[in-house]
């Protein structure tokens, strides 16, 4: 065992399998060990090219530490047990934007707000990250942030900028949405798998207030099967007020249309003006709600 620590191992899927097996053959190997071999494996296995061919890594437990080292060794990786965790942790440090962003082609990343803000601000490390590259991680993170818990859990969102294609998956990646970079403006589209996915959608990112709009959400609903009597009837009722309603209102307003199956949400402008549609005995019927600058003083 003195040997192996005291040397520099070659970094490979297959140097990692043989020196675990020459200190499990030597009855050195602890089961904390066993672990993060095991943890060091899973992981390098998935690393792209740029990664595996230059990068030093060390395996940390008990005060002692074994060191793996290929190319240059220029990227980081270090695994250990954290204080107060029952798993061993796989920490890469990315020196260039070229291998950082490598990594997240790769497949690396799992969908979520904290790791898509967390790659925004190592963004900021490097001085070549292209304007737009930036843009378009702002951009997404907006996007998903409104995003309701079924899309969130169970999406793959891809950036694509930079001639490269940067994806970040969660669940079984069923939502995909895409985030691409045109005409000098990022540009956020979701494509939903089902017609709940949808509905929920609707609750929390509300599309355009207009009549194509209202028109496009009915017939997208009516596509996915999951229409129903009363949705239909509160789409009509919705571009009825819409229709009569003055130009401004409808150029700056939130309609909220309630629901048994949820609340959808159609916006235009700052959203000042609110128009909630829902049942009342049977019957829809609608409430405006002007915002309070626009309401005449009391006297």
């Amino acid at each position: 065992m003195g040997s192996q620590l005291g040397k520099t191992h070659q970094l490979s899927a297959g140097s990692l399998r043989e020196v675990r097996r020459e200190m499990e053959s030597s009855g050195m190997m602890s089961e904390s060990l066993d672990e993060i071999f095991q943890c060091a494996e899973e992981h390098f296995t998935k690393e792209p090219d740029c990664v595996k061919n230059n990068a030093k890594m060390t395996l940390h437990w008990n005060g002692k530490s074994l060191v793996f080292v290929s190319g240059r060794g220029v990227c980081e990786i270090n695994v250990s047990y954290k204080q107060g965790s029952e798993k061993p942790s796989y920490n890469v440090t990315s020196h260039s934007l070229n291998i950082f962003l490598g990594r997240i082609s790769a497949g690396l990343r799992v969908l979520s707000l904290a790791n898509l803000e967390g790659a925004r601000r190592s963004l900021d490390v490097w001085e070549e990250t292209p304007k737009s590259l930036k843009t378009c991680f702002d951009c997404a993170i907006r996007g998903f942030r409104k995003e309701p818990a079924c899309v969130q859990e169970n999406a793959k969102l891809v950036i694509h900028c930079s001639r490269r294609n940067l994806p970040f998956i969660s669940g079984k990646g069923e939502c995909e949405i895409s985030v691409s970079y045109s005409d000098g403006k990022p540009v956020y589209t979701v494509d939903e798998p089902t017609g709940e996915v949808y509905l929920a959608r609707l609750g929390t990112c509300p599309a355009p207030l207009n009549v194509s709009s209202v028109v496009r959400a009915r017939n997208k609903l009516e596509s996915f099967g999951v229409m129903t009597q009363e949705l239909r009837g509160c789409f009509e009722y919705a571009l009825e007020a819409l229709e009569e309603a003055p130009k401004r209102v409808q150029e700056n307003a939130l309609m909220l249309l309630d629901t048994t199956r949820g609340r959808m949400m159609f916006k235009s402008g700052k959203g000042e003006i609110t128009i909630t549609v829902f049942s009342m005995n049977g019957e829809f019927t609608h409430d405006v709600k002007m915002p309070k600058t626009n309401r005449p003083p009391r006297k």
